[in-house]
């Protein structure tokens, strides 16, 4: 009888053992935002658990509480589209907002000020993010990067049903609106441009520019032959990505200029030295022929020759042309700008190098924390948050960087977004735009504008902005906002 006593009581004990192992590994799902029992750290930030090689997603939410334009956004659009609740939608539609909602809910408590450590979990969010796109988050050693153009992208084309829900006055859209293919992992390490142009070369002017991440790039072609300029080529962008040049020590100034420097490319096909081309081979062909052949010959030479001094890029199917192969290659010159600055500029540095295999370009990156962009150094930005990369091409670590000074202002944003709100035909650009401006110069001569936060997962450490700008080989993602009112640069 003992035994049998002593054997139950060691199932009972194992059976809690493993109930106690089950719960503390469902702890992040079943608890995201508890506090651990740690050491009291006064005006502590909030660390991330790193469950599975988390800490691409963690340095990414991180530096994204940094933005104080970016988390006001998803408090307006999070409590506008709460409106939305009652329509019958799809969790995967994007006028749901399913991730503009869950990205807000988790910046909130990462910006809060703990007056002990506080570690919460980012599993809600990941799993609303597997949510949107019908798929699960693949974790072997992804890139942050990638995951950051990839939920930005999202916020995009939430912003954009929004809106289009609005003006059109509907209730609700379909969830094929989504434009996401169904697969059975979120491999965010897929290789997107940073900049995604419309089907036709343009994005809906009216949409850019309430979305804080969202820019504009105009590139401009020019024939060096005949001076012939086509149509500028827009396209938009949430994340601008930098080419890291071979060297030893560059500046952000040098990555700038490799994307905005004049560049000549040869072997290039003119469309108006294609159609001089063919008006000439046209005027040879008049000159041998006769009769009904010359009279439509000499109609393709009119035709020809109002092409190129209106409109060399007009469509002539219906006109035998030489092949395209045969037509003259020329020099052109090529320039890109921003056309439409960010509230919130993202920037890149792709330190990938490509040989026989590929490494990580280690050049010691220097960068300031104030950045001055545009042809007459119109728009300045501010830098509040980066992304640091520690280790190898194909595995690492992340950490991420902010500033102090954007937790302090968690209240007021709170506020003046229900001020917002109360008045709900206000521009929205208006609360983006130039009152954060007066925000940010106090802010700049307040006592914690100087501190900033190192978060590398649960480990948080306090440092200034001279420790951030040393991180020069580590520098991989900056996030920078806006101090001065956008300027359209004049057009060409």
């Amino acid at each position: 009888m003992p035994d049998q006593s002593w054997d139950i009581a060691s199932y009972a004990l194992a059976s809690a053992v493993a109930a106690a192992a089950v719960v503390w590994v469902l702890r992040p799902s079943l608890f995201p935002f508890e506090e651990l029992d740690e050491p009291l750290i006064k005006g502590g930030a909030v660390g991330l658990h790193n469950r599975a090689n988390d800490c691409f997603v963690n340095s990414v939410l991180q530096a994204l509480v940094g933005s104080v334009q970016l988390r006001r956004y998803l408090l307006q659009q999070s409590s506008r589209s709460q409106l939305a609740d009652s329509v019958d939608t799809q969790p995967r539609s994007l006028e749901h907002g399913v991730v503009t909602r869950s990205l807000q809910a988790v910046l909130k408590h990462l910006a809060e000020s703990s007056s002990r450590r506080k570690t919460i979990s980012a599993a809600p969010f990941i799993k609303n993010l597997e949510i949107a796109f019908a798929a699960r988050l693949n974790r072997q050693q992804q890139d942050a990067h990638e995951l950051l153009q990839l939920v930005l992208d999202r916020l995009r084309d939430e912003h954009r049903a929004f809106k289009a829900n609005q003006h059109s006055g509907t209730n609700g859209l379909s969830a094929e609106r989504s434009g996401r293919d169904k697969s059975d992992k979120i491999d965010v390490r897929v290789e997107k441009a940073a900049a995604s142009p419309s089907k036709d070369g343009h994005v809906e002017a009216s949409f850019v520019g309430n979305f804080p991440c969202e820019g504009q790039l105009e590139s401009q072609v020019e024939c060096q032959t005949c001076g012939f300029k086509p149509i500028p080529q827009v396209s938009s962008f949430v994340v601008l990505s930098l080419t890291v040049p071979q060297q030893r020590s560059v500046s952000l100034d040098d990555c700038l200029n490799g994307v905005f420097m004049q560049e000549i490319i040869e072997d290039y096909i003119c469309d108006r030295c294609r159609l001089s081309h063919a008006l000439e081979s046209k005027n040879l062909q008049i000159a041998s022929s006769t009769g009904n052949d010359r009279e439509r010959l000499h109609d393709d030479a009119v035709r020809l020759e109002k092409a190129i001094l209106e409109d060399p890029e007009r469509s002539l199917d219906d006109m035998e042309l030489p092949a395209r192969s045969s037509a003259p290659k020329t020099k052109i010159s090529k320039c890109t700008r921003i056309k439409v600055f960010p509230q919130v500029l993202v920037l890149h540095l792709s330190r990938s190098t490509f040989s026989s295999v590929s490494t990580k370009n280690a050049a010691s990156v220097a960068f300031d924390d104030i950045l001055q962009l545009g042809g007459l150094r119109r728009v300045q930005y501010e830098l509040v948050s980066l992304i640091t990369h520690l280790g190898g091409h194909d595995s690492g670590h992340y950490v991420a960087c902010r500033r102090q000074s954007a937790t302090d202002v968690s209240q007021e944003e709170e506020e003046e977004s229900a001020a917002l709100l109360a008045d709900d035909n206000g521009p929205p650009a208006k609360f983006l735009a130039g009152e954060r401006r007066s925000h940010s110069s106090s802010n700049r001569s307040g006592k914690n504008h100087d501190k900033w936060w190192c978060i590398s997962d649960e480990r948080v450490r306090a440092c200034k902005t001279q420790d951030v700008l040393q991180k020069r080989n580590e520098a991989y993602m900056f996030i920078y906002e806006r101090q001065t009112p956008i300027a359209m640069l004049p057009q060409s």
